[in-house]
């Protein structure tokens, strides 16, 4: 108890010191035009960097632990952010008159100690008894890990059949599942797509691989990290540390049943496999989907569930036209990081996502210094890296009616790479592009920006749309609002200890804030709605 109170009055100490040195920012309502942060949403020489080094600062600290969802310093960071909307005027625009919305979230805990994964081969029955002649286990953290576990976890014994890399994309015309009856078998599939086909790269995505067996009524997936190279390495070594931390989703009144998602190394993979009568070499090579016969998983993970409670926070800028204002575009960014690694450091998360967080707060000061005729909403959502809970619960339960909503403008990593580009999506490409999406890329020069389809460096290089569903705004275009997602790309230090401050590009999100707002300015402005156009594929 008493490290508990020592670590909250230090807390509470530090959010006291940032908000303080804030204010000392934030822009005297006296002072004349030409002292003020922005005098126009359209500037473009207007220094900025010093409230975007206060922001960064604060927000991407030691102290801060990684501002993980559903830790105390995850509620100092959407704390500091409301007194950030309160210091520069904006309504609140959360719950019961204040700047906070919060939402339930049922937190599960896997026990590891109990948790085990048994691969059986049985041969056919011999006098009415099944023979068991081999069983193996695979060990937790060395040869395999578990995710997508809520409420009392999973007591699992499945058949097993192989789909290949479990990829099904309409587009395209590829079902791996075409022929397999995979009803209550734990799928085994490898990761990524087939062929490492690029136009297969989204489907190949996990949360595809998950949906497309759950629609077949699979009772599990298990997911080969086929490499052995340092990004399978660090994948797993990722996996393994999320599955020590608390698992989280949206509480409801009944709980989403979880779905057994297992990863399994190369060499765990090979040990099935030599069990199974089959060789992985030969299985990657000509990846047919095949059940196996009298091959089963058997898994054991029990969890520890308890309800906890998460905040957004919402600020309103209110529009100047009585007869647009009640119409809102809502600009977001998330809050939350992935918080401390199990040796206790910090997971900084500078660019992922205080960069986005700092580029709100900075245009929320633009945009009240000179707001436009539709109001805006600037809505900092926590729970995105544990599956976009934040945006999806405001989503179910806006602050505001959802029908007033007319766009959706969201920032995640946006401080580092190339100063002068900026990733968007939807690309023209994409069934989601809109009006949002050419006013952006007309705009974006004024601030010193390229819009790019496809951001990011040699091998981190890739489509944004790639990306569509991995950010908050997949939410809001779930409802049917136009979106535009920015983003710069993917670096080394993504998910990593070494994404620090002193690596973000300070002018970049300077650049960022000053047009993000300006777009909300225009779209603000404009007598018609941003609407879908049919996209170029």
């Amino acid at each position: 108890m008493l490290a508990l109170s020592t670590q909250r009055s230090s807390a509470a100490a530090l959010l006291v010191a940032a908000c303080a040195a804030w204010l000392t920012l934030a822009p005297d309502a006296n002072a004349r035009a030409d002292d003020a942060v922005v005098v126009a949403p359209v500037a473009t020489d207007v220094p900025v960097e010093r409230r975007v080094s206060a922001h960064l600062n604060f927000l991407a600290s030691d102290e801060l632990g990684g501002r993980e969802t559903g830790t105390l310093e995850g509620e100092i960071a959407a704390h500091y952010v409301a007194s950030v909307f309160r210091s520069i005027g904006l309504e609140p625009a959360g719950a019961d008159g204040g700047y906070l919305a919060p939402y339930e979230l049922e937190t599960s805990q896997l026990d590891i100690e109990r948790t085990a994964l048994t691969f059986h081969v049985g041969s056919d029955d011999v006098g009415g008894l099944e023979d068991v002649r081999l069983a193996t286990g695979l060990a937790l953290f060395d040869d395999f890990v578990v995710r997508g576990y809520t409420g009392d976890g999973f007591s699992i014994d499945a058949p097993v059949t192989f789909a290949g890399h479990g990829v099904v994309d309409e587009a395209t015309g590829v079902d791996e599942y075409d022929g397999l009856d995979v009803e209550g078998h734990f799928v085994l599939v490898f990761s990524g797509a087939p062929g490492n086909r690029a136009d297969l790269r989204s489907a190949g995505q996990w949360r595809n691989k998950r949906a497309a067996a759950k629609a077949r009524g699979a009772a599990g997936l298990a997911i080969v990290v086929d490499g052995e190279d340092d990004a399978s390495q660090r994948l797993f070594g990722y996996l393994g540390s999320s599955a020590r931390r608390k698992s989280m989703g949206l509480k409801g009144p009944e709980p989403e049943p979880g779905f057994p998602l297992v990863y399994i190394t190369t060499k765990g993979a090979e040990t099935l496999a030599t069990l199974a009568d089959r060789k992985l070499s030969t299985m990657r090579v000509k990846p047919i989907g095949e059940p196996w016969p009298n091959c089963s998983i058997v898994l054991t993970a029990p969890v520890d569930a308890q309800t906890i409670v998460a905040h957004n926070v919402a600020g309103l800028i209110r529009g100047t036209d009585p007869a647009l204002a009640d119409e809102v575009i809502v600009m977001s960014a998330h809050m939350d990081h992935i918080g401390r690694n199990d040796d206790g450091t910090v997971n900084n998360g500078a660019d992922d996502n205080a960069s986005g967080t700092t580029t709100l707060l900075t245009a929320a000061e633009i945009l009240a210094a000179a707001p436009p005729k539709r109001s805006v909403l600037m809505l900092a959502v926590s729970g995105e890296e544990k599956g976009l809970l934040g945006s999806r619960a405001w989503v179910a339960n806006p602050t505001l009616p959802l029908e007033r909503v007319v766009a959706n403008i969201n920032t995640d990593m946006v401080g580092r790479n190339d100063p002068n580009l900026i990733g968007a999506t939807p690309s023209p490409e994409h069934e989601g592009f809109n009006t949002l999406v050419t006013k952006a890329a007309e705009l974006a020069p004024a601030s010193g920006l390229e819009l790019r389809w496809a951001v990011g460096k040699d091998r981190y290089q890739r489509k944004v749309d790639v990306y569509y569903h991995r950010s908050d705004h997949a939410n809001f275009a779930d409802a049917g609002i136009p979106v535009i997602f920015f983003f710069a790309g993917e670096h080394a230090d993504y998910h990593r200890a070494s994404d620090t401050i002193e690596k973000i590009d300070l002018a970049k999100i300077g650049k960022m804030a000053r047009f993000v707002s300006h777009l909300a300015f225009e779209v603000g402005n404009d007598p018609e709605r941003p609407e879908l156009i049919e996209s170029d594929s």
